[in-house]
This record gives C-alpha cells, structure tokens and sequence, in this order.
C-alpha cells in the first residue's frame, strides 16, 4: 500500500505525500509500540510480577461508612463529605461498600472547623486569593475485634481559588469553594485510611 502511495500521491498532489507519509509510519509505529507494551506487561506477568491493588487495613474486604457529624456552622458539609468519601471509596473498587453494621471497617468523621481566609498574593502576581479550609478528624475501627486503627486522627483539606482582579464572594463562588475544600478533605481521609498498614 506504501508503495502504491508513494508513486501515485506525488504526482497528483506534491505537497501531501510527506504528510500522508508521515500519517502512515506513524500509525505503523504506534501500533508496534502498543503490540511491544503488551507483550512486555505479559512477559513481567510471568516472571512474578504484579500490579498491586490498593487493600484497607488489616485484610478487611468492607467498609461502612458511619456517621459523618458536622460540627462548624457551614450547613451541609455532613452531607457533601458523606457523597465525596462514598464516591472514592466506589471508584478505587478493592472494597465493599456496606452498612455500618454489617462491615468490617467503620469509618467516621468529625469535621470541627470551617474557615474562609480573603487575602492578596503578591508573590502570584497579587492575585486575589480566596482560601477555603476544612478540617476535623476521623476515626477507623475495626468490628471485628474492637480494635481502633485510627483514633480522632487530625485532618485537614484545604482548596484555593485564584483571581487577577479583585472579586467579591458570591454564594456560587463560596459553593464552589465548599466543594473543592470537601473533595481536597476525602482525598486526604481515603489515603490515609488505605495507607494506614
């Protein structure tokens, strides 16, 4: 087919023949490339090597997700954190995701505080900056034996947002600060919860 190409493309239009050839080395190459990744994760396969999957503590296979106490005066931080742990917990997938009762693991949170900072960063070329923190501590424990794995643990999430001109707080951007800071707060408790042992 290269060879076709490349006697009839030049004569009937000069100028494309390099890129249609370079289009065509290029797919020819990538799928080489793809046909070499496969066959090199097969070959580490055999020799004992694998991908390790990320597992909660103490070989539980559930977790349940207890209760989520808000203690700031920011309504609905209970709720969201609630949402945005569940949402992570679902997408790691190593785990069973169950009521409280009928888990392995029982995680809870306390989130205590709620700060909005206002300030002007001069070293970010005096963008005027909104800081939103969120923090509390959160307790693991296992059912099975009683045994506390992580007790009132310190947490705390922080989510900035960024402005060139000076910009009012509005409720959307103070929501959409919420949400960042809430997001950045799962993160931080769902990887200190899987890299507790």
């Amino acid at each position: 087919m290269i060879t076709l190409l490349s006697t009839i493309l030049p004569r009937v239009w000069p100028h494309a023949w390099p890129r249609a050839k370079q289009n065509l080395f290029a797919k020819r190459t990538f799928r080489l490339q793809a046909a070499a990744l496969a066959l090199g994760l097969a070959a580490l396969g055999g020799c004992g090597y694998s991908l390790e999957t990320v597992r909660l503590p103490a070989q539980a296979a559930t977790l349940g997700l207890g209760s989520v106490t808000n203690h700031t005066f920011q309504g609905e931080l209970d709720l969201r954190m609630n949402r945005a742990l569940q949402r992570r917990v679902m997408a790691i997938g190593s785990a069973d995701l169950v009521s409280p009762n009928d888990s392995d693991l029982v995680l809870e949170v306390d989130l205590t505080r709620f700060d909005v900072s206002r300030f002007r960063d001069i070293s970010q070329n005096n963008a005027y900056t909104f800081q939103f923190t969120l923090s509390g501590t959160m307790t693991l424990r296992d059912r099975r034996n009683g045994r506390v794995l992580l007790d009132h643990q310190p947490v705390e999430g922080t989510a900035r947002l960024d402005f060139t001109v000076l910009t009012m707080e509005t409720p959307a951007l103070r929501d959409q600060g919420i949400e960042l800071a809430v997001n950045r707060l799962a993160d931080i408790i769902v990887q200190r919860m899987y890299n507790t042992y």
